[in-house]
């Protein structure tokens, strides 16, 4: 693959904007207060607009343990599963239709499905595998391959580019410890690199590797798109910082402050966040602190936040489990969750249920 390559980093991005506009960066960041010791209670309900269901069809072919990941069209619903993992074509309705992708380690297969990703508009399937990213249609033909993707963290397709997030390792200049350099790839059609963007730097003592299969970098309002890059690896700062994507790249839009609480005493952060997004009135962040899942989200028109337990009460439409939204890209102010409903007198375990949610303006 051939392209050129251009190296540009988050604090580059920003004494960018700050130069060009000639303003205080500060002034433009909106700090977000959270007290890792409140715990309130949010439903659903209070934040939805609307909430469509769709009961994902089991076969045996079908079978869902979790879900890990969800990408719809005007006609279908992709999922990727914890099982396998594999993708699995639904109709909006929920009806099963087949299985996506071709399983092997031969060419036009994929041996392990890493995370994926559509573009809509050609009616494309992109299925990561290690050290490579296979596509195929709708109809699960095979259409090419991508080489020299070790281990892609996440993928998503807009503005006719596949965008492919990984994370290089390499050897400090010191000699002593590693850097790790997460990095956007931007793709042509042909497989070739348009550009990529190392998005920060990581310095580590020992080599660590982690994946989160869940992440999803991306959220949508109905003007601006957002951008959240969660690290997990032990550092001395915490990434508390949502970002709006413009012409000149990621511009620091939102901070979560934690307070002092966000680093031990040993200089070890304290706060993990694992997500953070955002529609047109609302930010939601999971989180961990002291190894508790937590859930914080912000109301920007009441100007209120809810510290919460793991997540947003589900009402009626949980099983009791406290609920998390994950965006769908598809439209702006979507979100989605899924949940098990066992039904009494049913002895087999079901499919999961989606959610898809609207959030309110």
């Amino acid at each position: 693959m051939n392209g050129k390559f251009i190296f540009i980093s988050l604090i580059f991005c920003w004494c960018l904007w700050s130069c060009d506009k000639g303003r205080d960066l500060k002034n433009k960041i909106e700090v977000l207060s959270v007290s890792t010791n409140s715990n309130q209670e949010l439903t659903i309900n209070d934040i939805a607009e609307d909430i469509e269901e769709v009961r994902l069809e089991l076969t045996d072919e079908s079978l869902i343990a979790n879900i890990i990941k969800v990408e719809r069209t005007e006609k279908y619903i992709f999922v990727m599963t914890s099982n396998g993992p594999s993708v699995l074509q639904f109709d909006r309705k929920g009806k099963f239709i087949k299985s996506m992708g071709k399983k092997g380690d031969g060419p036009e297969e994929v041996l392990r499905i890493i995370t994926f990703t559509i573009d809509p508009e050609n009616r494309y399937l992109y299925l990561a595998s290690p050290n490579k990213i296979v596509i195929y249609n709708f109809e699960n033909t095979f259409v090419g391959q991508i080489d020299g993707f070790a281990i892609p963290n996440y993928m998503h397709f807009q503005n006719g580019m596949l965008e492919v997030f990984l994370t290089r390792n390499n050897k400090s200049k010191s000699g002593e410890g590693f850097v790790k350099v997460p990095t956007m790839f931007r793709i042509f059609n042909d497989g070739s690199i348009a550009d990529s963007v190392g998005i920060t730097e990581i310095s580590l003592k020992q080599q660590i590797r982690f994946m989160m299969m869940d992440a999803k970098y991306y959220s949508n309002s109905s003007k601006d798109q957002f951008f959240y890059l969660p690290v997990l690896f032990p550092e001395p700062i915490v990434r508390d910082t949502l970002y709006v994507v413009n012409e000149l790249g990621f511009q620091p839009v939102v901070k979560l402050d934690f307070g002092a609480k966000a680093i031990t005493n040993d200089g070890k952060k304290a706060v993990n966040i694992r997500g953070m997004h955002r529609s047109d009135r609302y930010l939601l962040a999971r989180y961990s602190f002291d190894r508790k899942s937590r859930y914080f989200v912000y109301d920007f028109k009441s100007e209120k936040g809810y510290n919460l337990n793991s997540g947003i009460d589900g009402g009626e439409f949980s099983d009791g489990d406290a609920i998390e939204l994950m965006p769908d890209l598809s439209e702006t102010n979507a979100y989605y969750f899924s949940v098990k409903k066992i039904e009494n007198q049913v002895k087999d375990e079901p499919n999961p249920t989606l959610y898809f949610v609207n959030l309110k303006r």
